[in-house]
């Protein structure tokens, strides 16, 4: 398993080529993101953002329902398994 958790600070700049190798190692990678930009976690196994990281990528949403449906379309277009957006007291989606 590779566990990427992105600080912004520089040392996963080329995050790309570490989750092409460990996915053709058949490794399943988890990567906490950072930033507006996801398309740089194609092909992870699972991102986790938090609430305020979604926002950051797919923007403001009014309720469960788009949230959901958001997040679908964000792991479809960047080809994960899963996407887990923590969400504090509110829990998980």
């Amino acid at each position: 398993m590779l566990v990427l958790s992105d600080y912004a600070k520089g040392v996963l700049t080329h995050v790309e080529p570490l989750i092409a190798a460990a996915r053709l190692q058949g490794l399943p990678v988890l990567v906490d993101p950072k930033g507006e930009d996801y398309r740089r976690y194609r092909g992870a196994t699972l991102v986790t953002p938090n609430r305020s990281e979604m926002r950051q990528a797919v923007g403001l949403w009014a309720d469960e329902l788009q949230l959901t449906g958001r997040a679908q379309s964000l792991r479809k277009q960047l080809d994960l398994e899963a996407l887990l957006v923590t969400q504090s007291e509110q829990g998980m989606t």
